[in-house]
Formats: structure tokens, sequence, C-alpha cells
């Protein structure tokens, strides 16, 4: 009879472990530093700080506009009817400028580049006053400046319309006293025949004459800039 081989014997099996998955070893995560912690947060800081306390020292203002000579005495009248003359400018900086209400060319023009200065005056709260000067007095009566006031929208005591009913008086201040070429023939054949200066003028606290800028953008700009250093103390020469 033929040997009947016995069956090997089972190795021994591993035991079974339950819930069978094995992960590896333990890892932590890393622990987040608090921003201010970094080095970068307290270079911003410090940035922040430092700039505006710096500005003051590395800002560069242009010079002071320079002086063209004083305004005379004049009498003369506004809108109202009421006096209005060297005396009420004092202490006060003033834009002047030229212009009839008849004009058919600059003087709308110019106007509107008053009434854009004067907005942002009054948006930097820059306590500057304005003044618009006939050399159309015979006409230009103070009920025909009102209507031309309203026809422009403008409104308040800051901005005055001059007239007189003594013309040499208007044009002696228009050409000795504002420095500027004004013509107009006693016969007018039309409005052309008047002429006057297109720049808007300058005029500081001691009514001196301090600058003439174009009714352009960049005259605008420079006029603003300028105003601002004959209204701040620390540039009134």
């Amino acid at each position: 009879m033929s040997e009947v081989s016995q069956p090997a014997k089972d190795e021994k099996a591993a035991p079974e472990q339950k819930g069978a998955v094995d992960e590896g070893p333990e890892t932590k995560e890393p622990t987040k530093s608090p921003f201010w912690h970094s080095p970068y947060f307290w270079f911003m800081v410090v940035g922040l700080i430092a700039i505006p306390l710096m500005r003051p020292l590395t800002q560069r203002y242009p010079k002071a506009p320079p002086v063209f000579g004083a305004l005379p005495a004049f009498q003369l009248v506004d809108q109202e009817g009421k006096p209005y003359g060297r005396s009420n400018m004092k202490g006060d900086v003033h834009i002047v400028m030229l212009f009839f209400t008849r004009c058919p060319t600059i003087c709308p023009k110019m106007i509107k580049a008053m009434k854009r200065l004067r907005k942002g005056f009054a948006f930097h709260k820059m306590p500057v006053k304005m003044l618009s000067i006939t050399v159309d007095p015979g006409h230009d009566t103070p009920k025909i400046l009102r209507a031309y006031r309203k026809k422009f929208g403008i409104k308040g005591q800051d901005w005055r319309f001059l007239t007189s009913k003594d013309e040499a008086a208007v044009m002696r201040l228009a050409r000795q006293g504002l420095k500027t070429a004004v013509n107009r023939p006693k016969k007018l054949e039309s409005m052309f025949d008047i002429s006057h200066s297109g720049k808007l003028i300058l005029v500081d606290r001691k009514g001196r004459i301090r600058g003439y800028y174009s009714t352009t953008k960049q005259g605008l700009n420079e006029a603003f800039h300028r105003t601002q250093h004959v209204v701040y103390k620390k540039f009134h020469q």
C-alpha cells in the first residue's frame, strides 16, 4: 500500500486586525504664527506712519507770484447799486476780469472760466472773491448787470459785477489801476469796436496785482495754484 501523504501544516495565520487600514506614522499640522509676527507686517505699518510725516519735508512749492503794482483808490457800484471800491477789497484775495454785457466774443467764455475757478475755490474752501468790471458802463446799469448774472446762474455776494456813471473812472481803473488795454470809442458802430483784456487778474489782500492768466485749461490751473500762494499766510508776501 502506498503511503498516504499527510497535508502540510498551515502556517500560523496573522491575527486579523480590526479596522484594517494602516495610515502610517502619525503627523502633526504646522502651527501658524500670528500675522503681526511677520516682519512684512511691521514694515507696512512703519511705512504707513512715516510717509505722511515725511510728505511736508519733500513737498516743493513753486515761487510766489511777483508783484506787478497796487490798485489805486476807486469807487464803483455793484449790481445792487451799492458802492464798492478799493476799501471794500481790503483783506480779501480777488480774481478780477473786464467785460461788458453786449460782448459778442470773449466775455461769455471769461464768465464761464470764472465760474470754474469759483467752483474750485469753493471745493477747497479757499476764501477768494470775484469782480467783473464792465467797460461799457453807459449801457451796463445795475439792472442790466443783475439780469446778466441771472442769465449765467450767478448768485452770492462773493462775486460782484461793477459799473459806474463815470465812464472815465472805469477807464482809469482798467488802464492805470489794473494795467490792461481797453478801447471804447465814443461813437460805436458795432460791439466789435469795444476791446479789452481777456486775462483774469489776481489781486492779493493788500490790493496788489500778482498775476494775469488766460482762460485756457492751463491758464486756469496756473491761476488756481498761484491764488493758493496769496490765500494762505505762509505764501503771502
